[in-house]
């Protein structure tokens, strides 16, 4: 496999069209997806891989499909994204994972949002990187808090109705200067 870098662990590459239908079995997974608004349609997943290869020709990266180096296993999705939606940080990058729950608890967010931080960082230059997430999310925002982000501020996300319990968010951020691999 042709990976563009790696952690100990994993192996991380452009997402390819293997990658599609084990993709939308984490995006059509209720479980999984418990923090979005919505589970994805197999027209939607589609549309969300399209997006994810426009965004990289449009800026050089992407949420990134993620392996277990040692099996070449598909386990899920761990990018940077700019942030398009209206808020104080518009147009800033931010961090994501999106995994399949087979691999949780296995340290593999953590480890793949450390080698994205770093490529980030060292290869791409950015000088600051920010994540999101529900405020009822506390698994995310406990990988936020062990890869070295810190709370910046809550905000409610203007894409999500007022009367649905995703609304309030939490926005983390980590510097270049203050980001130890």
């Amino acid at each position: 496999m042709n990976y563009l870098f790696k952690s100990k662990r994993l192996g991380f590459r452009d997402i390819l069209d293997s990658d599609v239908d084990k993709l939308y079995e984490i995006n059509s997974d209720p479980y999984i997806m418990r923090y979005f608004l919505n589970t994805l349609n197999k027209l939607e997943n589609n549309g969300f891989v399209n997006k994810i290869k426009t965004h990289k020709a449009e800026y050089g990266y992407t949420l990134f499909s993620v392996d277990i180096l040692d099996t070449n296993e598909f386990i899920g999705l761990i990018g940077l994204a700019k942030i398009s939606f209206d808020i104080a940080v518009k147009d800033e990058v931010e961090i994501g994972w999106r995994l399949h729950s087979n691999y949780w608890n296995m340290g593999y967010a953590q480890e793949g949002a450390r080698a994205v931080l770093n490529y980030g960082f060292k290869t791409l230059n950015i000088k600051d990187i920010y994540a999101f997430t529900a405020q009822i999310n506390l698994p995310s925002q406990n990988v936020m808090e062990k890869i070295g982000m810190e709370k910046a501020l809550d905000f409610n996300h203007p894409l999500v109705p007022r009367d649905n319990p995703l609304y309030p968010h939490v926005l983390y951020k980590i510097d270049k200067a203050s980001f130890n691999l």
